[in-house]
């Protein structure tokens, strides 16, 4: 659908007659409202499932309402509406919060009223409000002077339920999908969202979002302090794009250096830090030719070369953003979604500069790089995991213990080689096509039963880590739980541990041979 926009939108630049103008102007408008309810329907699956992560990042609140604002103005121009916003003086600056999906919750509201406004105007106002118990909130109302929505049509946006079978089937729910995303986006926030009805025409919308009282109390955030000096890499195959970011990077004081591919960015990586001269931040595009940002990560974090506190942040479109547990598995940070407002990636910036610096403070002293793990040479380790790149992370962390491990990408492959070769340790997904980890360890457990074999020492890798999982895990025979995203310190504990168990066990039958030889 973005390809159809976007190949539209070059044709509407190209001598057109006016019939094709209208045309194809036709076209992308229809385009645009049909990738809107896409986007819609896809967030409605994700509330439904509870797959949703809320970020809590700090964020000008001032700059996202005029962000918001700024999408909106040609379109209430052509209308003859005026758009309004006021922000009242008590109103902290930096808020923390979920910016990306406030933002959407906002311009649901503000195109719900340009909808329902033909002419007047619309107001958007922001205030700092306390509830009943003294907790601050931050309260937000677009009030329009259009067509008020009727009482049935009230009701049914206050009390629509997503997993409800006619949900969708409602004619007067159909045109207003934005509005109720809106409202359990705002519910999942904790806030509460209303809808307001003064008997004149028109409709406010509002909601109310708890803050923290602690950081209202604290002076105003400095956002600047933290980046001043920082050194990033920008790393996007798109020149405009690349352009843009150094440009609001290098404002902001940050000292940047850009290139257009992965292989580029790996070399300028390695060049810098062969002269200890490290980069503080990565940006990284996913969608790159020839290698792709979670390519490029991976790269990173399994290279011994750059092992350094390096900041890992991907811009990325929402259709092709990976799930949270595969980007942190390759050292990625934050995940941030295209288009990014810059007020949203100097938050981030900021926010997580300040974290790491404080981590670099308060670490104790102690040894660069922790003793190597004494494991005898032939043991053998073997990696289930269907994810090629998070094959490749832990192939790389086990090769900084010295283990060069066998893999297997499914179920049914990593059954057929832990029965032909005898393994030490096996480190099974338990999410995998054609036999899942769970499976596989049953087959196993009752084929070692039945051909008097010793018994495999397996470990879940999971994404899940409620005691349920880890139930489960255990009645499938497996004899340990590894949670996603997996760290290298946690990765050598575990083959620390089966190392002396393996040392043990065969010390054990050495003192039983001895004993029956006497």
């Amino acid at each position: 659908m973005n390809g159809v926009l976007g190949m539209t939108e070059l044709l509407l630049g190209t001598p057109l007659s006016v019939k094709q103008r209208d045309y194809v102007q036709t076209i992308h408008s229809a385009g645009n409202e049909l990738l809107t309810l896409i986007n819609e329907i896809l967030d409605i699956t994700k509330l439904e499932s509870g797959q949703i992560e809320l970020d809590d990042v700090q964020f000008d609140i001032s700059a996202l309402v005029e962000d918001c604002l700024n999408i909106f103005r040609a379109k209430a121009e052509q209308q003859q509406v005026e758009l309004i916003s006021q922000i009242q003086p008590q109103v902290p600056r930096v808020i923390s919060g979920d910016p990306t999906r406030l933002r959407q919750t906002l311009l649901s509201l503000l195109e719900n009223a340009l909808k329902k406004t033909d002419e007047g105007e619309i107001l958007l106002g922001v205030a700092l409000e306390s509830s009943k118990s003294g907790q601050p909130r931050l309260r937000i109302s677009v009030q329009d002077s259009g067509e008020s929505l009727s009482d049935e049509e009230r009701d049914e946006l206050l009390h629509a339920e997503l997993h409800s079978r006619n949900f969708l089937a409602s004619s007067r729910l159909g045109g207003h999908l934005g509005l109720v995303i809106a409202r359990q986006l705002i519910i999942l926030m904790d806030g509460e969202f209303g809808i307001q009805n003064s008997g004149t025409p028109g409709n406010t919308l509002w909601l109310n979002l708890p803050l923290d009282a602690k950081l209202l109390e604290q002076p105003t955030i400095d956002l600047d302090s933290p980046l001043k000096d920082a050194r990033v890499l920008v790393v996007d195959d798109n020149d405009t794009c690349r352009k843009v970011l150094v440009q609001q990077c290098s404002a902001w004081g940050l000292n940047v250096s850009a290139v257009a591919s992965g292989k580029e960015a790996l070399a300028l990586l390695r060049t810098k830090a062969h002269l200890r001269d490290y980069f503080d931040v990565v940006l990284l595009d996913q969608n790159m030719p020839g290698m792709t940002g979670m390519q490029l990560a991976a790269k990173i974090k399994e290279d011994p070369s750059l092992n350094h506190d390096i900041l890992l942040i991907m811009l990325t479109g929402i259709s092709n953003a990976p799930t949270k547990i595969i980007a942190r598995n390759c050292g990625i940070k934050r995940i941030l979604a295209k288009p990014v407002a810059g007020y949203t990636l100097k938050t981030t910036l900021a926010d997580e500069l300040t974290q790491l610096n404080k981590c670099v403070v308060l670490a104790k002293p102690g040894p660069a790089m922790p003793p190597p793990v004494s494991v005898p040479g032939d043991f053998r380790i073997l990696v289930a995991e269907d994810n090629s790149i998070s094959t490749k992370v832990i192939r790389g962390m086990l090769g900084k213990l010295n283990l060069n491990p066998d893999t297997a990408s499914n179920g049914e492959e990593a059954l057929r080689a832990m029965k032909a070769q005898r393994y030490d340790l096996v480190l099974m997904d338990c999410e995998m096509p054609i036999l899942d980890g769970f499976s596989a360890t049953e087959q196993l457990r009752a084929w070692e039963v039945g051909n008097q074999r010793v018994r495999t020492p397996v470990v879940a890798l999971t994404a899940h880590i409620l005691t349920e999982h880890k139930d489960r895990a255990r009645q499938a025979g497996m004899d340990g739980h590894m949670a996603k995203p997996i760290e290298l310190s946690q990765l050598r504990e575990l083959v620390e541990h089966w190392v002396a168990h393996r040392d043990k066990a065969r010390g054990l039958t050495a003192d039983g041979e001895h004993y029956r030889q006497n």
